[in-house]
Protein backbone atom coordinates (compact mmCIF):
# COMPACT_ATOMS: atom_id res chain seq x y z
CA UNK A 1 0.00 0.00 0.00
CA UNK A 2 0.97 3.73 -0.65
CA UNK A 3 1.28 5.54 2.32
CA UNK A 4 1.02 9.30 2.56
CA UNK A 5 4.07 9.38 5.37
CA UNK A 6 7.33 10.03 5.52
CA UNK A 7 9.04 8.23 8.62
CA UNK A 8 11.70 9.94 10.22
CA UNK A 9 14.31 9.67 12.92
CA UNK A 10 15.33 11.46 15.68
CA UNK A 11 17.89 14.13 16.35
CA UNK A 12 18.80 17.50 18.59
CA UNK A 13 18.54 21.47 18.88
CA UNK A 14 16.49 24.67 19.12
CA UNK A 15 15.32 28.12 17.87
CA UNK A 16 12.43 30.24 16.96
CA UNK A 17 11.17 31.79 13.70
CA UNK A 18 13.07 34.77 12.69
CA UNK A 19 12.31 36.51 9.27
CA UNK A 20 15.27 36.67 6.54
CA UNK A 21 14.08 37.79 3.60
CA UNK A 22 11.51 38.95 1.36
CA UNK A 23 10.81 39.59 -1.97
CA UNK A 24 7.86 40.90 -3.79
CA UNK A 25 4.92 39.81 -1.76
CA UNK A 26 2.33 40.46 -4.12
CA UNK A 27 -0.39 38.40 -3.39
CA UNK A 28 -1.41 35.47 -6.02
CA UNK A 29 -4.20 36.07 -8.20
CA UNK A 30 -6.22 34.29 -10.98
CA UNK A 31 -6.11 30.54 -12.21
CA UNK A 32 -3.33 28.78 -13.72
CA UNK A 33 -4.74 27.07 -16.77
CA UNK A 34 -3.23 24.50 -19.22
CA UNK A 35 -3.73 23.25 -22.48
CA UNK A 36 -2.27 20.08 -24.30
CA UNK A 37 -1.94 20.28 -28.39
CA UNK A 38 -3.05 16.90 -29.60
CA UNK A 39 -1.92 16.78 -32.85
CA UNK A 40 -3.68 14.29 -36.00
CA UNK A 41 -3.10 14.38 -39.20
CA UNK A 42 -6.52 15.34 -41.30
CA UNK A 43 -6.16 13.78 -45.07
CA UNK A 44 -9.25 16.25 -46.19
CA UNK A 45 -6.53 19.00 -45.51
CA UNK A 46 -3.46 16.65 -46.31
CA UNK A 47 -1.71 18.41 -42.79
CA UNK A 48 -2.01 18.02 -38.73
CA UNK A 49 -5.13 19.19 -37.53
CA UNK A 50 -4.62 20.28 -33.74
CA UNK A 51 -7.11 19.79 -30.78
CA UNK A 52 -6.52 21.86 -27.12
CA UNK A 53 -7.59 20.13 -24.30
CA UNK A 54 -7.17 21.08 -20.95
CA UNK A 55 -6.10 18.10 -19.44
CA UNK A 56 -3.61 16.72 -16.82
CA UNK A 57 -1.57 14.25 -18.52
CA UNK A 58 -1.12 13.32 -22.04
CA UNK A 59 -3.08 10.02 -21.53
CA UNK A 60 -6.09 12.18 -20.94
CA UNK A 61 -5.25 14.86 -23.41
CA UNK A 62 -5.62 12.32 -26.36
CA UNK A 63 -8.87 10.17 -24.74
CA UNK A 64 -10.28 13.14 -24.71
CA UNK A 65 -9.39 14.78 -28.73
CA UNK A 66 -10.90 11.33 -29.84
CA UNK A 67 -14.02 13.08 -29.75
CA UNK A 68 -12.59 15.68 -32.10
CA UNK A 69 -10.57 13.73 -34.41
CA UNK A 70 -12.99 10.07 -34.20
CA UNK A 71 -10.21 7.98 -33.58
CA UNK A 72 -10.27 5.45 -30.77
CA UNK A 73 -7.77 4.31 -28.19
CA UNK A 74 -7.13 1.31 -26.14
CA UNK A 75 -4.81 0.30 -23.31
CA UNK A 76 -4.11 -3.47 -21.60
CA UNK A 77 -6.66 -4.44 -19.31
CA UNK A 78 -6.62 -1.40 -16.09
CA UNK A 79 -3.90 0.63 -18.02
CA UNK A 80 -6.79 3.23 -18.11
CA UNK A 81 -6.73 3.59 -14.03
CA UNK A 82 -4.05 5.37 -12.85
CA UNK A 83 -4.17 2.94 -10.08
CA UNK A 84 -3.67 -0.33 -9.36
CA UNK A 85 -5.01 -1.74 -6.05
CA UNK A 86 -3.77 0.68 -3.14
CA UNK A 87 -0.12 1.92 -5.45
CA UNK A 88 0.21 4.41 -8.34
CA UNK A 89 0.06 1.89 -11.71
CA UNK A 90 3.32 2.45 -13.60
CA UNK A 91 2.18 1.57 -16.99
CA UNK A 92 -1.13 3.98 -16.69
CA UNK A 93 -1.55 5.83 -20.22
CA UNK A 94 0.20 2.99 -22.72
CA UNK A 95 -2.05 2.70 -26.00
CA UNK A 96 -1.89 -0.62 -27.51
CA UNK A 97 -4.39 0.42 -30.31
CA UNK A 98 -5.58 3.20 -32.49
CA UNK A 99 -9.08 2.98 -33.98
CA UNK A 100 -8.07 -1.20 -33.60
CA UNK A 101 -4.85 -1.30 -35.12
CA UNK A 102 -1.02 -1.10 -33.96
CA UNK A 103 0.02 0.12 -36.32
CA UNK A 104 0.78 3.50 -34.86
CA UNK A 105 3.24 5.68 -33.28
CA UNK A 106 3.07 8.42 -30.51
CA UNK A 107 5.05 11.64 -29.93
CA UNK A 108 5.71 13.78 -27.80
CA UNK A 109 7.13 17.48 -27.73
CA UNK A 110 9.73 17.69 -25.07
CA UNK A 111 10.97 20.95 -25.64
CA UNK A 112 13.47 20.77 -28.41
CA UNK A 113 12.16 18.18 -30.02
CA UNK A 114 9.57 15.38 -31.42
CA UNK A 115 10.14 12.13 -29.13
CA UNK A 116 8.95 9.04 -29.98
CA UNK A 117 6.86 7.79 -26.67
CA UNK A 118 5.29 4.90 -28.18
CA UNK A 119 4.84 2.23 -25.52
CA UNK A 120 5.35 5.06 -22.65
CA UNK A 121 3.03 5.85 -19.71
CA UNK A 122 1.46 8.65 -21.09
CA UNK A 123 -0.79 8.88 -17.53
CA UNK A 124 2.56 10.17 -16.46
CA UNK A 125 3.63 12.77 -18.69
CA UNK A 126 1.92 16.16 -17.71
CA UNK A 127 1.89 19.47 -19.13
CA UNK A 128 4.12 21.66 -15.92
CA UNK A 129 6.99 22.50 -16.41
CA UNK A 130 8.34 22.38 -12.00
CA UNK A 131 7.19 18.64 -12.65
CA UNK A 132 9.44 18.19 -16.19
CA UNK A 133 12.07 19.93 -13.76
CA UNK A 134 11.81 17.19 -10.65
CA UNK A 135 10.14 14.02 -12.23
CA UNK A 136 12.09 11.64 -14.37
CA UNK A 137 10.36 8.97 -15.69
CA UNK A 138 12.44 5.37 -15.45
CA UNK A 139 13.20 4.39 -19.45
CA UNK A 140 12.36 8.06 -20.54
CA UNK A 141 14.26 11.29 -20.52
CA UNK A 142 11.62 13.42 -19.74
CA UNK A 143 8.55 13.83 -17.80
CA UNK A 144 6.59 17.02 -18.81
CA UNK A 145 5.46 17.83 -22.54
CA UNK A 146 2.43 19.78 -23.43
CA UNK A 147 1.77 18.57 -27.24
CA UNK A 148 1.31 15.04 -27.95
CA UNK A 149 0.83 12.80 -31.76
CA UNK A 150 -0.48 10.25 -32.40
CA UNK A 151 1.51 8.96 -36.40
CA UNK A 152 -0.04 6.53 -38.12
CA UNK A 153 1.33 4.18 -40.60
CA UNK A 154 2.35 5.86 -43.95
CA UNK A 155 2.92 9.27 -42.14
CA UNK A 156 5.90 10.43 -41.08
CA UNK A 157 6.81 12.30 -37.59
CA UNK A 158 9.21 14.43 -39.81
CA UNK A 159 6.21 16.76 -40.79
CA UNK A 160 5.21 17.69 -37.24
CA UNK A 161 4.75 21.18 -36.48
CA UNK A 162 7.31 22.95 -35.08
CA UNK A 163 5.76 26.33 -34.19
CA UNK A 164 3.01 27.48 -32.54
CA UNK A 165 3.12 24.79 -30.30
CA UNK A 166 1.73 25.01 -26.30
CA UNK A 167 4.24 26.21 -23.83
CA UNK A 168 4.83 25.64 -20.05
CA UNK A 169 4.74 28.83 -18.28
CA UNK A 170 5.73 28.65 -14.29
CA UNK A 171 2.49 27.68 -11.91
CA UNK A 172 3.83 30.40 -9.36
CA UNK A 173 1.64 33.30 -8.79
CA UNK A 174 -1.59 32.00 -9.11
CA UNK A 175 -4.63 30.73 -6.11
CA UNK A 176 -5.09 27.26 -7.84
CA UNK A 177 -1.38 26.19 -7.86
CA UNK A 178 -0.71 28.22 -3.94
CA UNK A 179 -0.69 25.39 -1.24
CA UNK A 180 -0.52 25.78 2.83
CA UNK A 181 0.82 23.53 4.84
CA UNK A 182 -0.04 23.30 8.41
CA UNK A 183 3.41 21.98 10.79
CA UNK A 184 3.57 20.70 14.25
CA UNK A 185 5.74 18.51 16.57
CA UNK A 186 2.78 16.37 18.52
CA UNK A 187 5.96 14.18 20.40
CA UNK A 188 6.94 17.41 22.15
CA UNK A 189 5.58 17.34 25.52
CA UNK A 190 7.66 19.70 26.97
CA UNK A 191 11.09 20.47 28.00
CA UNK A 192 13.56 18.04 26.24
CA UNK A 193 10.87 16.18 24.48
CA UNK A 194 10.02 16.08 20.61
CA UNK A 195 12.43 16.78 17.53
CA UNK A 196 15.65 19.36 17.60
CA UNK A 197 16.67 21.43 14.64
CA UNK A 198 17.98 24.85 13.81
CA UNK A 199 18.29 27.38 11.11
CA UNK A 200 15.66 25.46 8.42
CA UNK A 201 14.82 28.05 5.48
CA UNK A 202 11.15 28.14 4.70
CA UNK A 203 8.06 29.97 3.29
CA UNK A 204 6.21 31.51 6.24
CA UNK A 205 4.29 34.21 3.92
CA UNK A 206 0.82 33.43 2.63
CA UNK A 207 2.00 34.33 -1.29
CA UNK A 208 4.77 31.96 -0.87
CA UNK A 209 7.49 34.73 -1.86
CA UNK A 210 9.27 35.72 1.70
CA UNK A 211 11.29 33.17 3.69
CA UNK A 212 12.20 32.68 7.16
CA UNK A 213 14.90 30.86 9.34
CA UNK A 214 13.45 28.53 11.88
CA UNK A 215 14.03 25.96 14.27
CA UNK A 216 12.10 23.36 16.07
CA UNK A 217 10.58 25.97 18.82
CA UNK A 218 8.59 27.30 15.71
CA UNK A 219 6.46 23.64 15.61
CA UNK A 220 6.23 22.47 19.37
CA UNK A 221 2.92 23.55 21.40
CA UNK A 222 1.86 25.36 18.17
CA UNK A 223 1.45 25.27 14.70
CA UNK A 224 3.32 26.99 11.62
CA UNK A 225 1.93 27.30 8.45
CA UNK A 226 3.73 27.45 5.18
CA UNK A 227 2.89 28.05 1.69
CA UNK A 228 4.95 27.24 -1.61
CA UNK A 229 3.57 26.88 -5.26
CA UNK A 230 3.30 23.64 -7.24
CA UNK A 231 1.26 22.02 -10.16
CA UNK A 232 0.93 19.13 -7.59
CA UNK A 233 0.76 19.18 -3.34
CA UNK A 234 4.47 17.55 -3.51
CA UNK A 235 5.69 20.35 -5.46
CA UNK A 236 4.52 22.83 -3.71
CA UNK A 237 5.84 21.20 -0.41
CA UNK A 238 9.12 21.19 -1.74
CA UNK A 239 8.72 25.19 -2.74
CA UNK A 240 7.66 25.80 0.68
CA UNK A 241 10.71 23.72 2.87
CA UNK A 242 13.45 23.95 -0.08
CA UNK A 243 16.60 21.84 1.61
CA UNK A 244 14.37 21.52 4.83
CA UNK A 245 13.02 18.46 2.58
CA UNK A 246 14.60 15.47 1.44
CA UNK A 247 12.88 13.20 -0.90
CA UNK A 248 13.44 9.21 -1.22
CA UNK A 249 13.67 7.63 -5.18
CA UNK A 250 16.42 10.91 -5.90
CA UNK A 251 18.06 10.03 -8.79
CA UNK A 252 21.70 10.68 -7.56
CA UNK A 253 22.68 11.72 -4.08
CA UNK A 254 22.13 15.51 -3.27
CA UNK A 255 19.35 16.03 -6.32
CA UNK A 256 16.57 17.52 -6.89
CA UNK A 257 15.49 15.02 -9.43
CA UNK A 258 12.92 12.29 -8.37
CA UNK A 259 11.81 9.07 -9.88
CA UNK A 260 8.16 8.41 -10.89
CA UNK A 261 8.92 5.03 -8.63
CA UNK A 262 11.92 2.78 -7.99
CA UNK A 263 11.49 -1.26 -7.98
CA UNK A 264 13.06 -3.39 -4.98
CA UNK A 265 13.75 -6.55 -4.41
CA UNK A 266 13.54 -8.22 -0.92
CA UNK A 267 16.26 -10.68 0.39
CA UNK A 268 16.76 -13.21 2.99
CA UNK A 269 19.86 -15.15 3.42
CA UNK A 270 20.32 -14.35 -0.49
CA UNK A 271 16.95 -16.09 -1.09
CA UNK A 272 14.52 -13.82 -3.32
CA UNK A 273 11.27 -13.21 -1.34
CA UNK A 274 9.28 -10.11 -3.09
CA UNK A 275 9.45 -7.02 -5.03
CA UNK A 276 7.88 -3.70 -4.30
CA UNK A 277 7.86 -0.04 -5.29
CA UNK A 278 8.66 3.39 -4.08
CA UNK A 279 6.66 5.78 -5.66
CA UNK A 280 7.32 9.56 -6.41
CA UNK A 281 7.07 11.88 -3.61
CA UNK A 282 7.66 9.76 -0.75
CA UNK A 283 9.55 11.83 1.90
CA UNK A 284 13.31 10.42 2.82
CA UNK A 285 13.30 13.38 5.47
CA UNK A 286 11.56 16.64 6.96
CA UNK A 287 14.02 18.85 9.05
CA UNK A 288 16.90 16.41 8.69
CA UNK A 289 14.67 13.51 10.08
CA UNK A 290 14.20 10.11 8.39
CA UNK A 291 12.99 6.95 9.95
CA UNK A 292 12.61 6.06 13.44
CA UNK A 293 11.14 2.50 15.17
CA UNK A 294 11.19 1.10 18.44
CA UNK A 295 9.27 -0.91 20.72
CA UNK A 296 6.79 -1.97 18.39
CA UNK A 297 6.05 1.85 17.61
CA UNK A 298 6.88 4.41 14.47
CA UNK A 299 7.55 7.90 14.53
CA UNK A 300 6.96 9.49 11.07
CA UNK A 301 5.01 12.59 9.19
CA UNK A 302 1.54 12.35 9.12
CA UNK A 303 0.23 13.49 5.94
CA UNK A 304 -3.22 14.80 5.86
CA UNK A 305 -6.16 17.12 4.95
CA UNK A 306 -6.38 20.05 6.86
CA UNK A 307 -10.16 20.35 6.91
CA UNK A 308 -10.26 16.74 8.23
CA UNK A 309 -7.40 16.70 10.79
CA UNK A 310 -8.55 16.05 14.30
CA UNK A 311 -6.01 15.54 16.99
CA UNK A 312 -7.50 13.59 18.95
CA UNK A 313 -8.04 11.04 16.01
CA UNK A 314 -5.36 10.62 14.01
CA UNK A 315 -6.35 8.51 11.29
CA UNK A 316 -9.31 10.90 10.47
CA UNK A 317 -8.76 12.63 7.33
CA UNK A 318 -5.03 10.67 6.55
CA UNK A 319 -3.80 10.52 3.16
CA UNK A 320 -4.24 7.88 0.87
CA UNK A 321 -1.55 8.36 -1.55
CA UNK A 322 1.69 10.38 -1.69
CA UNK A 323 1.32 14.25 -1.85
CA UNK A 324 2.15 14.28 -5.43
CA UNK A 325 -0.44 12.43 -5.99
CA UNK A 326 -2.94 15.42 -5.18
CA UNK A 327 -3.45 18.92 -7.04
CA UNK A 328 -6.10 21.75 -7.17
CA UNK A 329 -5.82 21.26 -11.42
CA UNK A 330 -8.47 20.17 -13.50
CA UNK A 331 -8.32 16.56 -13.70
CA UNK A 332 -5.65 15.60 -11.02
CA UNK A 333 -5.68 12.04 -10.03
CA UNK A 334 -6.92 13.60 -6.42
CA UNK A 335 -8.16 16.87 -6.32
CA UNK A 336 -7.80 19.22 -2.94
CA UNK A 337 -8.71 22.58 -1.61
CA UNK A 338 -4.69 23.39 -1.35
CA UNK A 339 -4.50 23.01 2.79
CA UNK A 340 -2.54 20.36 4.21
CA UNK A 341 -1.67 18.93 7.74
CA UNK A 342 1.78 16.91 8.40
CA UNK A 343 2.19 16.02 11.72
CA UNK A 344 5.51 14.41 13.49
CA UNK A 345 3.64 11.71 15.42
CA UNK A 346 4.24 8.12 17.36
CA UNK A 347 1.84 5.12 16.05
Amino acid sequence: MVLAVAFIMLAVGFMALVHTSDSSDAAPSGTYTQNINVYYYDDDLSDWDVQAEQKYNLYDAIVSASGYFGYSVATATGNNSWVNGYNPNEFHGIITQVSNSTAFSIYAYDGSAWIDVTGAPLGWIRPFSDYGATVVIPGLGFSASANVAIVLSGQSASTLPTANLQTMPSVAGYTNTLYKFTLQDLTYTGSGTGISFTDMTVKTSSSATSYSLIGNSAIQGQSLDVYGYGSDAYLALMDALGASLVSDNTVSVNSDQIYSWVGHNTYVNGVYQYSYNTYYSWMGSMFGYGTFSGSGTYTYWGSYYTSQFTPGNLWTGYLDYNLGYYSQLAGAYNTSDGEFTLVYMVS
